[in-house]
C-alpha cells in the first residue's frame, strides 16, 4: 500500500474538484446576492440557503456510513457507484438553481431557491463524501495522502478560476447585453453561467470516476471486503469522545464560519464599500485563485521538512492578522492594495491542504483501532460540521445585511451600510479565524504527544 500513485492517477482523482469548486464559488459569492437582486428579502434568502445546507450537512455522515457499509464487490468498490450517481444529478440541479428569473412572489422565489438547493446539495453529498473517503482507501502513506489533497486543492483552484471567469466570459460571448447596472441582464448572465458550469461539473465528476476505476483495477487498494462496516451511530459518538477529533473539527468549524462571512459579504464589500465593478471583482478573484494554485504545491513540499501542524498554525495566525488589520482601512476605488492582500492571503489560504492532511492522519489513527471501516463516516462528520458552520455563517450574514440597512433589488447602498460591512468583513471574519487557529494548535499538540508515545 505504500506504492506511489503516479501524477496521472492523482490528477484524475482530483478532477471532480474542478466542477465542484466552480459551483462552490458561484454559490458562496453570488447565490445570496443573486436571489436578493431577483427580489427575495435577504432574511428569507439566507433562511432558504441555511435549510438546504443544514440538510446537506446531516446527509453527509449518513452517506459516509452507507458507503462504508456497502459491500466492495468488483473493481468499482463501494464508493464509485454513489459518486457516479451524484455526477448525473449535479449539473441539472445547478442549472435550475442558478436561474431564479424575475419572480414577483416571495413564496415562489423562496420555494425555487430551497427546492433546487436541496437537490443540488444531495448531489454534492453523493460526490463529496465518497470522493474524500477514497483518499484513505487508496493509500496508507501520509505523504501520498498529502499529495492527493494537494492535487485536490490545485484542481479545485482551477475550478475557482473557471467560476471566476465564467460570468465575464458569458457576458462577453453571449448576446444578452452588459450586466453592469441592468438587473435583468445580470440574471440572464447568471442563468447561462449556471447551465455551462453544470455541464462542466458533470463531466469532471465522470472523469474522476473513470480515473479511480482504472487506478483500482491496476493496483491493490485498501477497499477490502473482509472489513465490513456496521451501520451504527456509535461511530459518531466515539468520534466526538476523541479530544483529537474534537479539536481539529472545532478548528475547521470556526474557520468555515469565517469563510462563510467572507464569501457572503464579498460582493457587498467589494462592490459597495470599495466601489468596484464586475471587472475589478473578477480580477481580484482571478489573482487569488492563481496564487492558490501556485502556493499549494509549495505547502506540500514544506510539509516534507516541517511539521504540518506547525505550518498550519503559522498560516492561519498570519491570515487572521492580515484580515483584521487591512480590509476596514482600504481606500475606496483603489485596486492595487487589494491585489497585494489577495496575493498574500491566497498563499496563506493554500495551507488548508495541510489541515486536510492532518484530518486524514486522525482517520488513520482511529482506523487502526476500530473494528470496522470508519473513513466514510469520519469524512461525513467533517463535511457535516463544515456545512453547519457555513449555514450559520450565511444566516448571520443575511441577518446582518438586514440589520445594516441593506436594500434589496438595488446596486446602491448607504454609506453607513458600506462601513458596517467593511468592519464585519475584516475584524469580524478574523475573530473566527483566530479561534480556529487556537484549536488547530491544540490538535497539533495532541498529535505530537501521540507520535512521541508511539516512538
Amino acid at each position: 500500500m505504500t506504492k506511489s500513485l503516479n501524477w496521472k492517477s492523482k490528477a484524475g482523482y482530483g478532477s471532480a474538484e474542478i466542477g465542484m469548486s466552480a459551483i462552490e464559488l458561484l454559490l458562496q459569492v453570488y447565490l445570496l446576492d443573486l436571489y436578493v437582486l431577483a427580489g427575495l428579502e435577504p432574511f428569507y434568502a439566507s433562511l432558504a440557503l441555511a435549510i438546504a445546507i443544514a440538510w446537506d450537512a446531516v446527509s453527509d455522515p449518513l452517506m459516509g456510513m452507507i458507503s462504508d457499509r456497502t459491500p466492495s464487490k468488483g473493481v468499482a468498490g463501494k464508493r464509485l457507484p454513489y459518486l457516479f450517481s451524484g455526477a448525473l444529478l449535479i449539473g441539472v440541479s445547478f442549472a435550475f438553481l442558478y436561474s431564479p428569473g424575475m419572480e414577483t412572489s416571495q413564496s415562489a422565489l423562496f420555494a425555487r431557491l430551497l427546492f433546487w438547493y436541496l437537490v443540488l446539495n444531495t448531489a454534492m453529498t453523493l460526490i463529496g463524501v465518497p470522493h474524500l473517503a477514497l483518499i484513505n482507501d487508496l493509500t496508507d502513506d501520509d505523504q501520498q495522502r498529502t499529495g492527493l489533497f494537494g492535487w485536490r486543492l490545485v484542481l479545485g483552484a482551477l475550478g475557482l478560476l473557471v467560476g471566476v471567469a465564467a460570468p465575464s466570459l458569458v457576458d462577453l460571448f453571449w448576446e444578452q447585453g452588459p450586466v453592469s447596472g441592468d438587473i435583468e441582464a445580470l440574471l440572464a448572465n447568471r442563468s447561462n453561467t449556471g447551465m455551462i458550469i453544470g455541464i462542466l461539473a458533470t463531466l469532471t465528476a465522470v472523469i474522476t470516476c473513470v480515473s479511480v476505476f482504472r487506478t483500482l483495477k491496476n493496483r491493490n487498494s485498501r477497499i477490502s471486503a473482509d472489513r465490513p462496516a456496521e451501520f451504527s451511530f456509535s461511530i459518531i459518538t466515539d468520534a466526538f469522545r476523541s479530544p483529537l477529533f474534537l479539536c481539529i473539527i472545532s478548528g475547521f468549524v470556526f474557520i468555515s464560519i469565517g469563510r462563510a462571512f467572507n464569501g457572503s459579504l464579498a460582493l457587498p464589500f467589494y462592490k459597495g464599500s470599495l466601489g468596484f465593478g464586475e471587472t475589478e471583482f473578477s480580477i481580484i478573484l482571478l489573482i487569488l485563485t492563481l496564487v492558490l494554485m501556485l502556493a499549494a504545491p509549495c505547502w506540500v513540499t514544506l510539509s516534507k521538512r516541517f511539521e504540518k501542524g506547525i505550518l498550519s498554525v503559522f498560516a492561519v495566525a498570519a491570515l487572521t492578522i492580515l484580515t483584521a488589520f487591512t480590509y476596514p482601512f482600504l481606500p475606496k476605488g483603489l485596486l492595487w492594495p487589494v491585489i497585494i492582500i489577495a496575493v498574500v492571503g491566497g498563499a496563506l489560504i493554500a495551507s488548508v491542504v495541510l489541515l486536510e492532511s492532518m484530518f486524514s492522519d486522525v482517520i488513520e489513527i482511529n482506523r487502526e483501532t476500530a473494528s470496522s471501516e470508519v473513513s466514510g463516516a469520519y469524512y461525513g462528520l467533517w463535511r457535516m460540521a463544515m456545512k453547519l458552520a457555513r449555514a450559520g455563517g450565511i444566516v448571520a450574514s443575511g441577518m446582518m445585511l438586514s440589520l445594516f440597512g441593506f436594500e434589496k433589488g438595488t446596486l446602491e447602498q448607504a454609506t453607513s451600510t458600506q462601513t458596517a460591512i467593511a468592519w464585519t468583513f475584516g475584524p469580524g471574519v478574523a475573530l473566527f479565524f483566530g479561534v480556529g487557529c487556537y484549536f488547530i494548535l491544540r490538535a497539533n499538540r495532541i498529535l505530537v504527544l501521540k507520535n512521541i508515545k508511539e516512538d
